[in-house]
């Protein structure tokens, strides 16, 4: 294999980077060669990552922030075209040596059932490059048939400490469905690993739906570091309904058994909503819901009234305004995610998503903002929203972040304005603080060596 090969490839994760790493050490190829590779479409087109020691939900750029761990530990950074990544890695205690595992997953064609399916990589850093994969199990009637066509959506998390509810054990959040979808049976799944995503369980039903117009969509999945409740599970997901989406609705259920049962779920929001993302605060433990509101176009946020127990959450807050259309100025079809991170050194709720320039209503921009906020801020205590970018022209979406042991944040994101007609677009990482002003120094750095192609494929989401 060619390095011009592995970039035209589907492969990710920790398996790209150790054959990148191997064919990088190989002679540079000709200019020629270059030339047609960097002309290519590449099939990786959305930025998922993960900092070494720190298990993080979804596909989005992670730190290590636990105080035990050096800052100076290295970034995972990877893209993939529309298959729904996720990435994390753990400081495992498996064997005397130690090794760190990376865990990617994301949905992959199966050829055994010529359907979609969830598909892991680990990789082990003892012996150095070492790997395994394995298919995600999905559930089998009594005749050995699927019970569910296809799975999707996946989230990690995990408990990446020694204590609390089943130390280092790694989950995978997904949702499992029929061809026909919401004329379907459908359901949210979580599956665990014990052994740094070795192998994997067979799924929990965390929830299921019979059809009808109704679809279990889009989940995802956080764990609490917070000493009161470590290691309990939440899983945050959306029923949306065909018949009317006014009346679709977002639930988080909670787990304080290593995700083998869970508690009834509660009911946050009845409206057209999707696309929730979920933090634990480490300090105190309250969990905060973050998702789309597609009738009233907004950001919204709810925070749970307990730590233990029947957690409820109350009223909502409201992050940001705006248009969130699905496609971009390119023709790419892109939905945004608001991605949700709690920063508890700097105790903040952080989010960042993208949507419509509001000034000029051609561009999608991406955007940052925090709670609570005591300058320059909404009627809700949320900063208003801070444009994150360097660049001004063209699109900027689908933006991944985490912060460092210093509070500040990392952020990714892709961005078409190298590109003079605003078709191709690459991956991009900053540096800011966390009150959303700029590092001095600091400039947006290109990390993507081809770039992804608005008019193949035409369509970039994360589904977290």
């Amino acid at each position: 294999m060619t390095l011009e090969r592995l970039e035209a490839s589907h492969l990710s994760g920790p398996l790209y980077f150790a054959l990148k790493r191997r064919l990088s050490a190989s002679p540079a190829p000709t200019a020629a060669s270059a030339a047609s590779a960097a002309d290519t479409p590449s099939p990786f087109a959305f930025p998922f990552a993960s900092r070494s020691r720190r298990l993080v939900v979804g596909p989005l750029l992670s730190a290590e922030t636990a105080t035990d761990v050096s800052d100076s530990n290295g970034w995972y950074l990877a893209n993939n075209q529309d298959a729904e990544p996720t990435v994390t890695a753990l400081n495992g205690t498996y064997g005397t040596s130690s090794p760190t595992y990376t865990v990617t997953a994301a949905m992959t064609y199966d050829p055994d059932w010529h359907s979609a399916s969830i598909y892991a990589h680990s990789s082990s850093s003892t012996p150095p490059g070492s790997f395994a994969h394995s298919w995600l199990p999905i559930p089998l009637d009594g005749f050995g048939n699927r019970l569910y066509d296809n799975a999707g959506d996946p989230v990690l998390a995990a408990n990446v400490y020694d204590g609390g509810i089943a130390p280092k054990r790694i989950y995978c959040v997904g949702n499992l469905f029929r061809v026909a979808q919401d004329a379907a049976p459908s359901a949210i799944a979580l599956w665990h690993s014990d052994d740094g995503g070795q192998t994997w369980s067979q799924p929990t039903m965390v929830t299921q739906e019979n059809g009808g117009g109704l679809l279990a969509d889009k989940p995802t999945v956080a764990v609490s570091y917070y000493n009161g409740t470590l290691g309990h599970v939440y899983v945050a997901w959306a029923v949306r309904d065909s018949n009317n989406p006014n009346t679709s609705h977002l639930s988080v259920a909670w787990s304080t058994n290593g995700g083998a049962t869970f508690e009834t779920p509660f009911i946050i929001s009845w409206d057209n909503v999707n696309d929730s993302s979920i933090a634990v605060d480490a300090n105190t433990g309250t969990v905060y819901a973050v998702w789309l509101n597609f009738r009233t176009s907004d950001i919204r946020v709810a925070q749970s009234s307990g730590t233990s127990g029947s957690l409820a959450f109350g009223t909502h807050s409201i992050v940001s305004s705006g248009n969130f259309a699905a496609t971009l100025y390119n023709g790419l079809r892109s939905p945004t995610v608001p991605l949700a991170r709690f920063n508890w050194v700097s105790a903040r709720l952080m989010v960042m998503w993208h949507m419509i320039d509001p000034v000029g209503g051609l561009y999608a921009k991406t955007y940052y903002s925090y709670y609570p906020c005591s300058v320059d801020c909404n009627g809700y205590a949320w900063k208003n929203k801070v444009v994150i970018p360097q660049a001004t022209t063209f699109d900027q979406f689908q933006p991944a972040f985490d912060y460092t042991s210093s509070g500040d944040v990392m952020a990714s994101f892709y961005s078409s304005h190298e590109d003079t007609q605003g078709q191709k677009y690459y991956a991009y990482v900053t540096t800011f603080h966390s009150d959303g002003s700029r590092i001095p120094g600091v400039d947006d750095l290109r990390v993507s060596w081809a770039g992804g192609d608005a008019s193949n494929p035409t369509y970039v989401n994360t589904f977290m």
